[in-house]
């Protein structure tokens, strides 16, 4: 078997038939290991699942809006989690894991998983829609991503471990998430109009602590000015704007660009840095290990730049996110001082959207929104 499903039934039962059965019409139904046809009444389901791991190279976890009140759940009456022992069975293995987002699930947290488990919760996940207008488009690109793992990673020759035994002692991710150290600014950097912007180190990111104003691409081309709301609203290429057409914004509050701005190839981000990918704002909206409370972990504290309430704002990343507004699609400006939006580099399929991270004042939480790639948002590069 090349490729490992695993789910829970009680979350993903109907999305993981329709993945394994996209997956085995690309790959074979040899080389795709679904419990409800891989397992044979009468068998020991132990034993066929640890058959299937001698070959696997591609592991797939699906996770659906109830996989971690299942994870709680289960741990809370002491009941065995043969997900996560797979789980950590890939680990130990050195498969490639591909996790997979159903609708608007998340990656469970590092203080809920096991210890052992941990590196789990770090590992880019793959997004997909059971929409049914979305679906095909995402099973097709899940097919193209595992194909591209299978093609990357060698046929392991290393024996396969036992199987892993859940430990009580581990078991529950009982660690508590840290507060983190204060954010040591690094070396100031420069964008090609000589703009410099503040440097900050978050988990393994590095990012800028400023919202971006240039207005030429990297290669010196320049990024057009539109001013005019009817102009704004038919352009489809790269275009910047300040908020209000007022310069008094551009200084602290950066300029507001469209999302063809964020996908040209000329890139809007100085040498070496880029406009984040949504699964790296991700990686963002855990800096406090919960989405629900990170918002205020990034947010400019205080009412200098944030209306009242600027809720749980205490910038205790040095993010230092400040509420720039946005331009909508129609050309008109709104939320200016109530709400922060930073633009992703992810289109959502093939509809006319992308993600954003929206940090509102009135939450505590780091959401994402997908709005029209015609809107105007901030933007926060990332170092390669």
């Amino acid at each position: 078997m090349k490729i490992f499903i695993n789910y829970r039934r009680e979350d993903a039962r109907d999305a993981a038939f329709i993945i394994a059965k996209s997956l085995m019409a690309r790959f074979g139904e040899a080389h795709v290991f679904f419990d409800r046809q891989g397992i044979q009444a009468g068998e020991n389901f132990v034993r066929t699942i640890e058959s299937a791991f001698d070959n696997c190279r591609v592991f797939i976890p699906l996770i659906g809006k109830e996989w971690n009140n299942i994870l709680k759940s289960r741990y809370a009456i002491g009941e065995r989690d043969f997900v996560l022992e797979e789980i950590s069975h890939a680990i130990d293995k050195g498969v490639v894991i591909i996790p997979v987002l159903l609708d608007d699930a998340v990656m469970p947290l590092k203080k809920d998983l096991p210890e052992k488990l941990h590196q789990f919760s770090e590992i880019q996940a793959f997004f997909l829609s059971t929409d049914s207008r979305r679906l095909p488009y995402d099973l097709e690109n899940l097919n193209a991503l595992v194909m591209k793992k299978l093609a990357e990673s060698p046929v392991s020759k290393k024996s396969v471990p036992d199987h892993p035994k859940p430990d009580p002692d581990r078991e529950g991710g009982n660690t508590k998430s840290r507060e983190p150290s204060m954010p040591k600014p690094l070396k100031d950097l420069a964008d090609v109009d000589g703009n410099i912007y503040p440097v900050i180190t978050i988990g393994d990111q590095l990012w800028m602590a400023a919202n971006l104003k240039v207005t030429r691409f990297r290669n010196g081309d320049p990024i057009p000015e539109i001013t005019d709301d009817l102009e704004w609203k038919e352009v489809r290429t790269g275009a910047f704007c300040i908020y209000d057409n007022d310069p008094a914004n551009r200084d602290e509050y950066g300029l507001l660009y469209n999302w063809y701005a964020v996908n040209d190839p000329r890139s809007v981000c100085p040498e070496g840095w880029h406009v984040p990918s949504r699964n790296e704002l991700d990686v963002l909206r855990k800096c406090s290990g919960d989405w629900k409370t990170s918002g205020g972990w990034l947010r400019e504290a205080g009412y200098s730049h944030w209306k009242q309430p600027n809720e749980g704002a205490s910038n205790k990343t040095g993010f230092s996110a400040l509420p720039g507004g946005a331009r909508g699609k129609d050309g008109r400006f709104h939320e200016f001082g109530i709400r922060g939006r930073f633009w992703s580099s992810t289109q959502f399929g093939k509809f006319n959207e992308s993600w954003n991270l929206f940090l509102p004042h009135n939450e505590n939480g780091a959401l994402m929104f997908r709005d029209e790639l015609s809107c105007g948002f901030s933007i926060r590069c990332i170092k390669d």
